[in-house]
């Protein structure tokens, strides 16, 4: 693992590296003092192929966007995965969960090992706050960011509904509405909040659902009188 500091860098390179990430973007258009905020608290990472990212059960306070490269994700910790669940590609948001669960890791990641650059843009999440705190982070920066949380957590559930239609979970899924109220408050901010944390408890039970249906399935091949797999149906 490599750590760059983003004032180590010239400036129109790091706004070119951050093109292909929508949140970024949006800020800088929008408040432009807040993109500047932003990268002070933020840093450019570059791992080896292989390597393991996060580990699931550490705490941590960096969320990271992926610039160059792919990492897989795995619902165990790093010396007994399980099978990979999911795929993080560039753009990609990830270890932005750890933020509705007090900084704790919910799923290990690795530097895909077929990549040959695997460069990651971190910001420490930590500069948030409690919610309603706007002294660092605008309310309007807070809503861009919700917005598109609640966004990437729902189109990872919709890849696993594709997946798995009659899982139990897609019926919990269907329950969390989507926001209709007033745009733009502390109304909207608090119901994109408490909708992310609901459908990352989702998220979280189909992993581990996931998971240890894959070591059951991983042991059956050294123990055929094992249970039969779980019915994820």
């Amino acid at each position: 693992m490599q750590i760059t500091q983003i004032s180590s860098l010239p400036r129109t390179k790091v706004d070119q590296l951050l093109l292909i990430i929508p949140f970024y973007k949006d800020v800088k258009e929008s408040e432009a003092w807040q993109y500047d905020v932003l990268l002070h608290h933020s840093r450019i990472v570059t791992f080896e192929p292989g390597e393991v990212v996060i580990s699931r059960g550490d705490v941590d306070t960096w969320m990271y966007y992926v610039l160059k490269g792919q990492l897989t994700v795995y619902p165990g910790m790093p010396d007994n995965r399980g099978e990979a669940v999911n795929e993080v590609t560039p753009g990609e948001l990830f270890g932005d969960l750890a933020m509705l669960v007090d900084g704790k890791r919910m799923a290990t990641i690795v530097a895909d090992e077929k990549s040959k650059e695997i460069q990651v843009f971190g910001t420490d999440f930590s500069i948030f706050g409690e919610l309603p705190d706007i002294s660092v982070l605008s309310l309007k920066t807070k809503l861009l960011f919700y917005r598109r949380m609640v966004h990437s957590i729902r189109w990872k559930l919709e890849q696993y509904k594709m997946q798995h239609p009659t899982h139990r979970l897609v019926e919990n899924l269907r329950k969390i509405k989507l926001y209709l109220g007033p745009k733009d408050g502390m109304e909207e901010l608090e119901a994109h909040h408490q909708q992310a944390k609901e459908l990352v408890d989702i998220l979280t039970e189909w992993n581990n659902e996931l998971g240890a249906s894959a070591q059951i399935a991983e042991k059956k091949e050294f123990d055929p009188t094992l249970i039969d797999d779980l019915d994820l149906n």
